[in-house]
C-alpha cells in the first residue's frame, strides 16, 4: 500500500464512525422522544383513572337515600332503589317502617322492614335476637349465625343464615332510651331485610348507621 493510499483509509474509516455515532444519536434521539411520550401518556391515563375513581365513588354515595327518624334517635342509609311502601301506611313515627326496591331480580323483591320490638324491663337484646332467630317458623333456617356489634357504644346484633339460598337479614337496635308510641314503650329497632339485595343493603345500613 502507498503512503498515499494510507491516510485516504483512515479518513474513509473516520468517516464510517462518524456516520456511525451520528446514526447512533439520532436512535438515541427518536427512541428517548418516544419513551417520554408514552411516560406522559401513562402519567395522564393514571390521572384520567384516578379521577374516574373519585367520580364514581361520588356516584355510589350520591345513589344512597338517607333514612332519618328522630323520634327513634337513629338515621342510615339505604340503597336508592328502595322506595317507601306506603299501601297500608305503615309508619314509625312519621317515617315509612316497609321500603322495596323497584330494581328488577326476577321473582323475588328485596324489601326492608322496620319494626320495633316490645319489651320488658328485664328483656335484653340478646333475648330478643335469640328469640327471632329460632323462631318455629325458621326464617333464618337451620343454623342462623348471631354476629355481636357496637356503634356509639349502643348495642347491635346481626342475624345472618348459612344456607345459599336464604337472604333473609336482621338487624336489632338497642335504642339510646326507651320510646313511648301508640301507647307503649319500645326499647329496640328491628330491621329485617329480605330479597337479593339483603347482603349489601346491610353493608351499607351498618357502615352509615347513626345515633342523633
Amino acid at each position: 500500500m502507498s503512503e498515499v493510499e494510507l491516510p485516504n483509509i483512515i479518513i474513509l474509516i473516520m468517516r464510517k464512525k462518524s456516520l456511525f455515532y451520528f446514526i447512533l444519536i439520532i436512535l438515541f434521539i427518536i427512541f428517548g422522544y418516544f419513551g417520554v411520550l408514552n411516560f406522559n401518556n401513562s402519567r395522564t391515563q393514571n390521572t384520567k383513572n384516578i379521577f374516574q375513581k373519585g367520580e364514581n365513588k361520588n356516584q355510589e354515595i350520591e345513589s344512597f337515600k338517607k333514612y332519618t327518624n328522630s323520634k327513634l334517635g337513629i338515621e342510615f342509609n339505604y340503597p336508592q332503589s328502595f322506595n317507601p311502601n306506603l299501601e297500608n301506611n305503615e309508619f314509625i313515627g312519621d317515617q315509612p317502617s316497609r321500603f322495596v326496591s323497584d330494581e328488577n331480580n326476577g321473582a323475588f323483591k328485596s324489601e326492608i322492614f322496620l319494626n320495633l320490638a316490645e319489651t320488658a324491663e328485664d328483656n335484653s337484646i340478646d333475648q330478643i335476637t335469640e328469640s327471632s332467630a329460632y323462631h318455629k317458623l325458621k326464617p333464618f333456617g337451620e343454623n342462623p349465625v348471631i354476629e355481636k356489634l357496637q356503634i356509639q357504644d349502643q348495642e347491635i346484633r346481626v342475624i345472618k343464615s348459612t344456607e345459599g339460598q336464604n337472604k333473609e337479614r336482621e338487624i336489632i337496635i338497642e335504642l339510646k332510651k326507651t320510646v313511648q308510641l301508640n301507647n307503649y314503650y319500645w326499647k329496640f329497632l328491628v330491621i329485617h331485610l329480605t330479597g337479593p339485595l339483603s347482603d349489601k343493603t346491610l353493608e351499607i345500613i351498618l357502615s352509615s348507621l347513626k345515633f342523633i
